[in-house]
Order: structure tokens, then C-alpha cells, then sequence
């Protein structure tokens, strides 16, 4: 660890150690990566993992006021319109406006089960029903509005369909809301 960086290592020589607040600073600067190994699907190396995490990486201090971040659109099989929500700070009710739409359901997905929760606090990914405007890297309360995308499509494409235009345009648009 000393190695990575020269103040470090100069004080190591000079009969200094390395201390954990010493590690905490060069993970902060990208200076020094820990790898563990293990397996999620046998519980190896899962307790080494948490404790690294644990000691090495600071908590960051939750926000009071609401903040939300949407990074992702999709569907359920009924075909109702999921909006995907990391929670920032404070936390999020079912009934609350949202701009000026109202969260019908908050929900916490394991695979393709879900619970439906009351309330969602800082921290958890959700997704909420209800949101019809809502759009990938929207901010809500205290979050600030993503950056616009960087990535330009370099390829022209067209759409050749046997199928009603006017039934095609509504899935084009579902296609974009979900991967613009």
C-alpha cells in the first residue's frame, strides 16, 4: 500500500506503518484497489467482502430532504409503466405528488417478485407506478436534473412495418422511454 503513493511511502521508510486512515485515503484518491474473492452462490468470502466495505469505504451522510434519481424505465408483465428510483435522502410515500402526478405504488423487487411498500427510504432502488412523464436521469426534491446524453447515434435506420402506423408510433415511443 505504501507503494502507491510517495508521501506514503517516504513516512512507511522512515519507520512510519500503514494505517487504516492511510487505506481509506488512497481508495478516496483511486490510488489503491482491494480485491477479494469469493462466491455469492456459496457464501465464501462474503463476510471479508462486508468488512471491507465496512472499514475502507466511508458512509456518505444521508440528506434530510427528499431526493430521487430515475435511472430506469420499464413495464411489468400487466403492461403498467415502471419508473426506477434510487432514493438520495429522506424518503418517499405512496400518494405523494411527484411534479404533478401521484406514486400509486411503491415497489421492492427480489428477481421478478416484488413487495409493495408504504414508504422507501434513503438509499433503496424502487421502482413506483404512477409516473408517466418521469424520464431516465430526471431528478426529484433535492437531486438535480442529469446530464444530457453524450453518445450520438452515428447510424441511420428506418422502420419498415407491415403493421398500422399509428399502432407502431405508440411502441416506438415505449421502445424510447426505456432505452433513449
Amino acid at each position: 500500500a505504501a507503494l502507491c503513493d510517495e508521501a506514503l511511502l517516504e513516512s512507511f521508510l522512515a519507520g512510519g506503518t500503514v494505517t487504516e486512515g492511510n487505506i481509506r485515503g488512497l481508495i478516496r484518491k483511486r490510488k489503491l484497489f482491494p480485491c477479494c474473492f469469493g462466491s455469492g452462490l456459496k457464501l465464501t468470502g462474503i463476510d471479508t467482502l462486508l468488512q471491507i466495505l465496512d472499514t475502507y469505504i466511508p458512509a456518505f451522510p444521508r440528506k434530510e430532504e427528499f431526493g430521487a434519481r430515475v435511472y430506469k424505465i420499464s413495464r411489468d408483465p400487466q403492461g403498467a409503466r415502471l419508473t426506477w428510483l434510487k432514493i438520495t435522502g429522506g424518503d418517499l410515500k405512496v400518494r405523494t405528488l411527484l411534479g404533478d402526478e401521484k406514486i400509486q405504488q411503491i415497489r421492492r423487487y427480489s428477481g421478478e417478485k416484488f413487495t409493495l411498500l408504504e414508504h422507501a427510504e434513503a438509499g433503496i432502488l424502487c421502482a413506483v407506478t404512477g409516473l408517466t412523464k418521469s424520464y431516465i436521469g430526471q431528478g426529484f426534491g433535492t437531486e438535480p436534473a442529469g446530464s444530457p446524453p453524450v453518445l450520438q447515434s452515428v447510424m441511420t435506420y428506418r422502420v419498415s412495418s407491415a403493421t398500422d402506423p399509428s399502432k407502431l408510433l405508440p411502441m416506438l415511443r415505449q421502445l424510447e422511454e426505456e432505452d433513449p
